[in-house]
């Protein structure tokens, strides 16, 4: 699931840098904001003409969770036991790689002012997020 969303958010990512980079910035074929290729880890290669996208940590969301995560109330009052929610908080890095240096730091600025607008991505309006995925709040 962590991977369907990381996958996620990358497209949905691109998608946007897409709609607001010139079209001389990069290839129309090559995509605009990219992963981490897994065989080039060591040392960490990266993407020329694209972000990359980082996960730089991963940890559980203890601060939002219920007091008793087992437990649930229904719409009619009734109290049911159930497996809590995973609530998981995935922290990023976007490292831009382009040859003309204010290019990354226009593309990074896009993605930034992307993120600040579109906060969050739920299910109900989002068709594209993963199965499983409720809600992927930026």
């Amino acid at each position: 699931m962590i991977g369907a969303t990381v996958a996620f958010l990358r497209q949905a990512l691109d998608d946007q840098l897409r709609l607001v980079m010139a079209s001389d910035a990069s290839d129309r074929g090559a995509p605009l904001v990219v992963l981490p290729d897994g065989d080039e880890m060591d040392p960490l290669r990266l993407a020329p003409g694209a972000v990359t996208l980082l996960i730089t940590h991963l940890d559980e969301e203890r601060v939002l969770r219920a007091a008793d995560p087992y437990l649930r109330r229904t719409d009619d009052g009734q109290t049911l036991r159930v497996q809590p929610d995973v609530r998981l908080v995935l922290s990023i890095a976007l490292v831009a790689r382009f040859k003309q240096y204010d290019v990354a730091w226009t593309a990074l600025s896009h993605l930034l002012a992307h993120m600040q607008s579109v906060r969050v991505f739920e299910a109900e309006t989002t068709p594209g997020l993963p199965a499983g995925v409720q809600r992927l709040v930026l």
